[in-house]
């Protein structure tokens, strides 16, 4: 599977509501387009969601560690932010007025992680526990996290 088939697939499951109907591919046309903040959207695979839910006709916000792209944004992309994770304010921020989350912001691999639980800890689990209460402040109810490869593909 391609990187843009993962980030399509990924901005559909964003995009289903709690009905059981199934949900149109022209998601804004229908229900109105959402607004999905994407976490780690400057990454290999951020890209591609980031691409693909702008071609669903969402409005796009992007958290990142890394600035804006050298190509720049793609179209559809309202905003976005040079932040860390961790960053609860600018964090917050973003979520003001979000529909849904894509998390894509990982910086652990198996190999880093076994040896030091603490760090890993504090840089990953602390901010996933800060993004949970960040979407509950702002009633954000929708999640897609994303494993990172390095669980995927063990120790590197």
């Amino acid at each position: 599977m391609s990187r843009v088939d993962l980030g399509r697939r990924l901005a559909r499951c964003v995009a289903r509501r709690e009905s059981a109907e199934p949900v149109p591919s022209a998601i804004g046309k229908v229900c109105g387009a959402m607004t999905v903040l994407v976490l780690g959207g400057a990454g290999f695979i951020g890209r591609a969601v980031v691409r693909a839910l702008c071609a669903e006709h969402e409005a796009v916000r992007v958290l990142d560690r890394h600035g804006a792209p050298a190509d720049g944004l793609d179209a559809g992309v309202e905003r976005w932010c040079a932040a860390d994770l961790a960053d609860g304010e600018a964090l917050r921020e973003m979520l003001a007025g979000c529909d849904a989350v894509v998390h894509l912001a990982a910086g652990a691999s198996p190999a880093r992680s076994e040896g030091a639980w603490a760090s890993d800890a504090a840089s990953q689990v602390l901010p996933a526990i800060g993004l949970l209460e960040a979407m509950h402040a702002c009633c954000v109810r929708r999640l897609v996290f994303v494993s990172s490869g390095g669980t995927v593909y063990g120790r590197t």
